[in-house]
């Protein structure tokens, strides 16, 4: 296990073989992304370092945020029903995502899988259908 401090020790150098940070970071430089997919197919530690702090700044730029958690445990993912909990628990310590909940601009949505590997061609139609809806603002969370 490598500690979280000396982790960047690990990093390949850059360019990776596929590297588009460069034109993300461009890109986060204009206007914000109407809506946002995050698949969390992680661990609870990624989840908390990695995932919270990239919802936060999408929020913080007006985007929409889903975040798309297997709907049964594989491995050591965070499922979705685990991770409505973890965000609850979450935004009571963050104003950012505490706000963004009771506007519903942030939801947490099952994938339908249960795969340990992220494949789109997977993911059920229920979660699509959300996603699209979601993005068009007809519907909210908890509605």
């Amino acid at each position: 296990m490598v500690a979280t401090s000396n982790s960047h020790c690990t990093t390949t150098a850059r360019p990776w073989l596929i590297d588009s940070f460069d034109d993300w970071m461009k890109r986060l430089q204009g206007p914000p992304h109407n809506c946002a997919i995050i698949f969390t197919d992680n661990s609870g530690n990624d989840i908390i370092l990695g995932i919270f702090p990239l919802v936060r700044e999408l929020l913080n730029r007006g985007t929409k945020v889903i975040l798309a958690a297997n709907s049964l445990p594989c491995l050591n993912d965070v499922v979705a029903s685990e991770l409505n909990i973890l965000l609850s628990a979450v935004a009571e310590m963050c104003p950012i995502l505490k706000a963004a909940q009771e506007r519903g601009d942030v939801m947490v949505l099952e994938t339908g899988s249960d795969s340990p590997c992220l494949d789109l061609r997977c993911i059920g139609l229920f979660c699509w259908s959300v996603v699209l809806e979601y993005r068009k603002g007809t519907i909210r969370w908890g509605d």
